[in-house]
């Protein structure tokens, strides 16, 4: 565990490995006036490596990580609704039947007005842009090269003048 200076050093840290800004966390540890302390504080090697530390802590527990996030995203995105039709499913006990594949799609279960178990899968069109925009498919970035004639352009400026 990286030695920090002071008790608001480790809520600094704290407020940042929960997403904080380097502001919000820098004001949440008790500091009053910034003047860009936060991000220096936030750029120090020892808050790097107990944001670190606690962020590593915090996805063990939950044994989260990047791949095991895409395979729910995956799983979501193409499960066979076709899978559905070869099983019975009148109860939530009968999700237990469905292919692994299928029930990592479910993302809930209730009854309509006539009194049938209904199940609801996930959108498969929201998982696939999830995906999508993961491999960086999608090209959502707008290139603005504002260097790229810029002499010309002051210069027929500057003969106008």
């Amino acid at each position: 565990m990286p030695i920090l200076k002071n008790p608001k050093h480790e809520r600094f840290a704290q407020q940042l490995a929960q997403g904080k800004t380097a502001d919000e966390a820098y004001q949440l540890a008790g500091y009053r006036e910034n003047r860009g302390n936060a991000a220096r504080m936030k750029a120090n090697d020892s808050i790097v490596s107990r944001v670190a530390e606690i962020q590593g802590k915090g996805a063990d527990k939950a044994e989260l990580s990047v791949e095991r996030v895409l395979r729910e995203i995956q799983a979501m995105a193409f499960y066979d609704p076709a899978s559905l039709v070869e099983t019975a499913i009148k109860k939530p006990q009968d999700i237990g039947k469905l292919p692994e594949e299928v029930r990592r799609s479910i993302v809930g279960w209730s009854w309509d007005r006539q009194g049938k178990f209904v199940i609801k899968l996930a959108d498969k069109s929201k998982a696939l842009d999830q995906l999508a925009r993961h491999l960086s498919i999608y090209n959502d970035k707008l290139d603005v090269n504002l260097t790229e004639g810029l002499a010309e352009r002051l210069a027929r400026a500057k003969g106008r003048g």
